[in-house]
């Protein structure tokens, strides 16, 4: 039997999330388009599956550039629908992370 856990605890979370308000507040507000892409990046890096041939963690591959880039792409589709795409983009930002994440023996 498989079983996922994550090995974050409460401290560590915290202190990233105290982290990156303090980055959105100095940049104000332009380092909370890169947070999201980040936040899942930080729960998966630190997710380890338990398997009968032994455990395995997820790597995640993404970059500054590249989560930027997305983002960027994104806030221009905001921009152009006022707004609508927002809810989406939180969707994409998952997938995007997703596809740079890979499970390795740990």
């Amino acid at each position: 039997m498989q079983r996922i856990r994550v090995e974050a605890g409460f401290a560590e979370i915290v202190g990233h999330g105290v982290l990156w308000l303090v980055l959105i507040v100095i940049t104000l507000g332009l380092a909370g388009l890169v947070w999201p892409y980040y936040a899942f990046q930080f729960v998966l890096s630190r997710t380890v599956v338990e398997t009968s041939e032994g455990d395995m963690r997820f790597v995640v591959e993404g970059s500054f550039p590249g989560y930027l880039g997305h983002a960027v792409l994104w806030a221009l589709g905001m921009l152009v629908t006022l707004g609508l795409a927002a809810p989406l983009w939180i969707y994409d930002v998952y997938r995007h992370v997703l596809s740079r994440t890979k499970l390795v023996p740990a």
